[in-house]
């Protein structure tokens, strides 16, 4: 846990654009694209959601709540 929070708040640390770049090849990491079948079921869902959402707003989480409730799990102070 304590690994996590370090590596958290030293990429909170980081320029906007260095956290930008941060995220996306956190978030590029997690698609196994050398799965054809993961991709499709990946692809499945995330139309399913937003067509969920789409038709039933209230669905929707508010983002700032969200959030809010990452780094209190984190233990990390909100940035400025």
């Amino acid at each position: 846990m304590e690994l996590k929070k370090t590596l958290l708040e030293q990429a909170l640390a980081l320029p906007v654009d260095d956290r930008e770049l941060l995220a996306a090849a956190l978030f590029s990491s997690l698609d196994d694209t050398s799965d054809p079948a993961v991709t499709a079921e990946w692809r499945a869902e995330l139309l399913r959601r937003r067509d969920q959402a789409r038709l039933d707003p209230s669905v929707m989480l508010d983002g700032q709540r969200v959030f809010d409730e990452l780094f209190a799990e984190f233990g990390v102070e909100r940035p400025a």
